[in-house]
């Protein structure tokens, strides 16, 4: 299931801005972890500026 869908069923539908991929990237490189894809895609999609 897609996370819109799953975002949807929560009643969350609202998108607040979002992060490219290099911004996402670079905090898995300060963080010194790999994010799971699904959060990634929240991210992309539904997440705020970092």
């Amino acid at each position: 299931m897609k996370i819109e869908n799953k975002l949807s069923l929560l009643g969350i539908t609202s998108k607040y801005g979002n992060n490219s991929s290099r911004e996402v990237e670079k905090v898995e490189q300060t963080i010194g972890l790999t994010l799971p894809d699904e959060y990634k895609e929240f991210l992309h999609t539904f997440g705020t500026k970092f």
